[in-house]
């Protein structure tokens, strides 16, 4: 049987991912053109979420491999006490829509962690912490936003950051240190669930 997925080092490496982002976002701004800017912020939050999807799904992964009894009530089946990596992550992607691993925001990242790891374990409880709430929801919202540009998605990402007008999501994240702020909270988010595992 393969190794099992070790929840602190994908956080470890999660933070890794930040770190280059950072530095992209850095290197590639210099010198950029306001509207360059823009669009180099949008591919860093699209980035930053695909990092932080791969993130929650390594981590679910484990916790199920780790102990799927909450996952065997949930899905009403006694699975084996012993999974392979890719079998759990054949479940969790079944739980999401069956085709790839997806989740709609906090709320629906919430359910899967519920269904996987049960409302009391550790890492739930740190995902449901309110300090990670508008962080979030924002990471979902504008990465939506800036993926899609719908109208949907714009009024969406306009709830979330609390903003009457919006351009794009490069656009807002670009001021005011908010893509640094972003993440630095998600920094701060995948430590604990570190220092937590």
């Amino acid at each position: 049987m393969s190794r099992k997925k070790d929840i602190r080092l994908w956080a470890t490496r999660f933070q890794d991912d930040l770190a280059e982002l950072l530095d992209f976002v850095s290197t590639m701004g210099r010198g950029a053109s306001d509207k360059h800017k823009t669009l180099i912020y949008d591919a860093a939050i699209i980035r930053l979420y695909r990092h932080f999807e791969e993130f929650m799904l390594n981590v679910l992964v484990a916790l199920v491999n780790k102990d799927n009894r909450v996952f065997c009530a949930e899905a009403g089946v006694d699975f084996p006490k012993h999974l392979t990596d890719e079998v759990c992550e054949y479940l969790i992607t079944r739980i999401t829509g069956g085709k790839y691993f997806d989740f709609h925001g906090r709320s629906s990242l919430l359910d899967l962690f519920y269904k996987c790891a049960g409302k009391g374990h550790t890492i739930t409880l740190i995902i449901k912490d309110p300090m990670y709430q508008t962080t979030l929801d924002q990471l979902t919202a504008l990465r939506n936003f800036a993926a899609h540009g719908s109208k949907q998605s714009k009024l969406a990402a306009l709830r979330v950051t609390s903003q009457k007008n919006m351009s794009s999501s490069g656009a807002w994240l670009k001021t005011a240190g908010r893509f640094d702020a972003l993440v630095a909270n998600l920094r701060q988010l995948a430590e604990t669930i570190r220092l937590s595992s």
